[in-house]
């Protein structure tokens, strides 16, 4: 299991089960991702945010950090990658709920 950029309290957790292999990297920056997968890897690819909050745009975390993802992922030989998104909805003004 490769989980690049996760939080430090959740690293330790997973990084203690047998087979697993915790990577250190950042979604948004595609240079931290690069020749970190390996061809035996299975990606578990579960990145994502609810509010937008500066750089951290929907479209900089779910569209461009998955897209390089799973560019290097390919690069690698990669051969099984797991994701998963969630999605916000809102209501606008005026609209029945």
């Amino acid at each position: 299991m490769t989980s690049p950029v996760l939080p430090a309290r959740n690293c330790i957790q997973i990084s203690s089960r047998k087979g697993c292999r915790v990577i250190r990297g950042d979604i948004t920056l595609p240079e931290t991702l690069r020749g970190i997968l390996h061809q035996d890897d299975f990606i578990i690819h579960l990145v994502g945010i609810i509010e937008e909050k500066g750089p951290a745009t929907f479209q900089a975390i779910h569209v461009q950090g998955t897209r390089d993802l799973v560019a290097e992922a390919k690069k690698a030989g990669v051969r099984h990658f797991f994701y998963q998104s969630a999605s916000v909805q809102t209501r606008g003004h005026g609209q029945d709920t």
